[in-house]
């Protein structure tokens, strides 16, 4: 998708995390509150990222997770700090 179309979907704190990296405020994406049953999927590509069953609280402000699916994290070393997460099958 172009920038044009992503600002059309998602707002620029989002796109920032999503596109390029950046990490979100603490407890300030959705996800963080959620605890439905089933699997989470990527917003970019819509693949599956993670099973409810792997995620856990882990009271940081994030989503947390014990296991992605296999092959589907990125590595990212940021200002703040180093960390893998979930992406989509067609993103990684």
């Amino acid at each position: 998708k172009t920038e044009e179309e992503w600002a059309e979907i998602l707002p620029e704190e989002q796109r920032y995390a999503l596109l390029e990296g950046g990490p979100e405020a603490p407890n300030s994406i959705p996800v963080v509150l959620e605890h439905h049953t089933g699997e989470y999927k990527c917003a970019e590509c819509s693949s599956v990222l993670v099973s409810s069953a792997s995620r856990f609280e882990a009271r940081t402000g994030w989503p947390s997770c014990a296991d992605c699916m296999p092959g589907k994290q990125r590595n990212y070393s940021h200002k703040i700090n180093s960390r893998k997460e979930p992406a989509g099958e067609n993103c990684v």
